[in-house]
């Protein structure tokens, strides 16, 4: 197997030269921190997650999770890593102390399950669920309920689910029929739900669902959910009628068990509301926002994998001639990264790895930067920026992830459709992150028709400022400029067509919005990244201007030409994407299928 690649570099570069993260340690929740401190644990995290985790990558493409007896079991390799995992304590970097945790930034958390998810997608979902899980339970539970289920979900002692979808509603979580009936401190819960990650195995002593139900008088719809907590064995050790019915063979993630449950069976299944009656959604929300900036990195770590594995490929693999020498037979054989085409192939991935990077980053670190502000406004700002990009991590992430796996497969060529070269099964892990967590289409209506429009725009006009401080600093940068307004540009019409969308909304003219939410979408990634690419192209031109190595020249100037190089052949997207919106075309509504 080929060993797991991390540019560590750029990974340092987005996290100390362009978002300032070691600034945070001047607040006083981080201030027995330091960056040499973020940097060490980072570095340890890599290559924990390298040396141990990267290895059982192997076994989930042949191994797989069995179902015997209504329990699901893993294979014995998998028990001793998870246990490796758990002692490690790399989860627990950003839980709170008093749950076990390290207290570092959350964006810390989210960088070392950068390095989890790239290594071993399958492995992520047991320890990712308990602790994504834990932290709904330790925001909205009870006293007794943090106490009791927090501490073992965040050690990894015991599992966690979120448990939304059911066969006959899927996305449509609204149109559940799981049931809550009140008892004497306790609901009883039946129903059934299906494809739950990680929803049972043996590598922990219990499994502790959040279960979507309704109450008998609850009102229809999303505004009469409810949220429970349903353990697989209750506090005293007896069985809580929950039961695995079958698992889910996927395209990819293998080693993951993803599995149909039912709850109440025999008519004794306890549930424990958490938070009010018909306040579910807006508590498991804690869940899938965090979950979404999960999948999100599941595309970022999957994808720069699969850069950095067609990058090595490519220079080492010999092939044809320089383009130049075409009509000589005897002229001497190449590389394939010295090929114009594949090297464009390269940039491509390089541009969106990075550029995918560095948004995750960013939208992590708006959140620890909203823990800490002292002023409201502040404090609000960073919120508005999260709610804005949350989506946009998601489905292009999600998008753009599997773009870029695409192309490793094509820069391997024959070699890349084989199983034995991981980018095949690379391709099939990261497919599943447009589809979980709400759709890809459900993020573009998310971003759409609730975030750009919530009380009057305020979020999207905060976005818009923080494109424009970055376009007016730099629109007369000497070596930038011209770039920078084509980006101001680009950043123009995008403001201008969610003006042209809520001129619709105010027609009442909702369907065709809706059929153009997803280019929208796309439209506004585009944005965003050549936002984040230009600026670590003048960081790179500001840090070249000092002294610096020659392999530290190399990796600045390949920043610029990244930046360039998605500035003039990726951005012009954004006007083919708005001629499309603006065409008027209603043939998707009208044709007869």
């Amino acid at each position: 197997m080929a060993e797991y690649r991390v540019d560590f570099e750029d990974v340092k570069f987005v996290l100390r030269d362009q978002l300032d993260f070691g600034s945070i340690t001047k607040s006083e929740r981080y201030s027995g921190f330091t960056w040499d401190d973020f940097e060490a644990v980072l570095a340890a995290s890599l290559e924990f997650t390298s040396k141990v985790i990267f290895p059982l990558q192997a076994d989930c493409e042949v191994e797989r999770p069995k179902l015997k007896d209504g329990n699901v079991t893993l294979w014995p390799r998998y028990h001793q890593i998870y246990k490796k995992y758990n002692e490690s304590q790399f989860g627990l970097l950003s839980v709170n102390p008093e749950m076990g945790g390290q207290g570092m930034p959350h964006t810390l958390g989210a960088i070392a399950l950068e390095f989890l998810v790239g290594a071993c997608p399958s492995f992520t979902f047991v320890p990712g669920l308990a602790k994504a899980a834990a932290n709904v339970i330790e925001h909205v539970g009870t006293p007794e309920q943090v106490g009791t289920y927090c501490p073992k979900m965040y050690s990894g002692e015991w599992g966690g689910t979120m448990c939304l979808t059911e066969a006959h509603a899927g996305s449509a979580v609204g149109d559940l029929k799981t049931r809550a009936q009140r008892r004497d401190g306790h609901y009883l819960i039946s129903g059934s739900k299906i494809f739950i990650s990680a929803g049972d195995s043996d590598l922990t002593n219990n499994v502790v669902h959040l279960v979507l139900a309704r109450t008998d008088d609850a009102p229809p719809g999303i505004k009469g959910v409810s949220l429970f907590v349903v353990p697989k064995f209750r506090a005293h050790g007896s069985f809580n009628d929950v039961r695995v019915t079958a698992l889910e063979e996927k395209m990819g993630i293998h080693g993951s068990p993803t599995c149909q449950l039912s709850f109440g069976d025999d008519g004794d299944c306890h549930g424990y509301l958490l938070g009010g009656e018909c306040t579910g959604i807006e508590h498991m929300f804690l869940m899938m926002n965090e979950a979404r900036i999960a999948v999100g990195i599941q595309g970022v770590g999957i994808g720069n994998y699969a850069y950095q594995l067609a990058l090595n490929y490519a220079k080492e693999r010999v092939q044809g001639v320089d383009a130049q020498a075409m009509r000589d037979p005897n002229a001497p054989r190449v590389a394939i990264i010295e090929h114009p085409d594949v090297k464009r192939m390269l940039l491509t991935m390089k541009a969106y790895a990075e550029g995918l990077r560095s948004l995750i980053y960013s939208t992590a670190s708006f959140y620890d930067r909203s823990i800490v502000a002292t002023d409201a406004r502040e404090k609000q700002r960073y919120e508005h920026l999260i709610e804005i990009l949350t989506p946009i991590c998601k489905a292009y992430g999600s998008y753009r992830g599997f773009d870029v796996v695409d192309t490793a497969i094509l820069i391997h060529g024959g070699y890349g459709y084989c199983r034995e070269y991981q980018v095949e099964g690379l391709l099939r892990d990261v497919k599943i992150a447009a589809i979980y967590e709400g759709t890809n289409g459900i993020q573009a209506l998310d971003l759409l028709g609730r975030k750009v429009s919530r009380q009057g725009g305020v979020m999207f006009m905060t976005f818009i400022q923080w494109m424009n401080e970055f376009i007016t600093a730099n629109k007369e940068h000497p070596e930038f400029g011209a770039l920078v307004v084509k980006l101001e540009a680009a950043k123009n019409t995008l403001a201008m067509l969610t003006m042209e969308f809520a001129q619709m909304n105010a027609k009442k003219d909702i369907y065709y919005p809706v059929l153009n939410a997803s280019p929208y979408l796309e439209l506004f990634g585009v944005v965003v990244l050549a936002r984040l690419l230009l600026d670590q192209a003048v960081i790179a031109s500001k840090k070249l201007a000092g002294d610096t190595t020659e392999k530290e020249r190399r990796f600045l100037e390949a920043k610029k030409h990244t930046a360039a190089f998605f500035v003039h052949r990726e951005l012009p997207k954004v006007d083919a994407y708005a001629a499309a919106i603006r065409s008027g075309d209603r043939s998707a509504l009208e044709v007869v299928l």
